[in-house]
């Protein structure tokens, strides 16, 4: 998205060599705002996406072990870890940017291949796993 975004910050600044003799430096100046007021805008959004999906290592569980082990998708990993620190279905679906069903959804096929039955299993799960090497034989 950043290229995107230079590359139209650069057809701009190209824009206002080519017209300036047809358009008032002005409009120009005034397009030209706008571009980068959408640019930042865009990145902004961009980084406050991605602040709701940071993982807390201090957690002290490896939702990787569990992943790699019980062959998770990347969702119902993310799904996981969440429910091992103690999220809410609701609250999950908030941080991840999901509905309440598909947090479900994730839920029932993450225990299903851990063969576990509730949030409790999960986080003893989990914390069974924390000192495992992900990668390692």
């Amino acid at each position: 998205m950043i290229f995107l975004s230079r590359a139209i910050m650069f057809d701009a600044w190209l824009f206002w060599n080519d017209a300036i003799v047809f358009v008032p430096s002005d409009m120009l100046m005034l397009a030209l705002v706008l571009i980068s007021a959408f640019t930042i805008m865009v990145g902004t959004f961009q980084l406050l996406l991605a602040s709701g999906r940071e993982k807390h290592p201090e957690n002290g569980t490896n939702v990787l072990a569990l992943q790699e082990v019980f062959a998770l998708s990347q969702r119902e990993a993310e799904v996981v870890d969440y429910i091992s620190r103690g999220y809410t279905k609701k609250k999950i679906a908030e941080v991840l940017f999901l509905s309440v069903n598909s947090v479900s959804t994730y839920t029932k096929s993450a225990y299903a291949k851990l063969g576990v039955h509730n949030r409790q299993e999960v986080i003893d799960l989990a914390k069974e796993y924390s000192g495992y090497n992900v990668g390692f034989s």
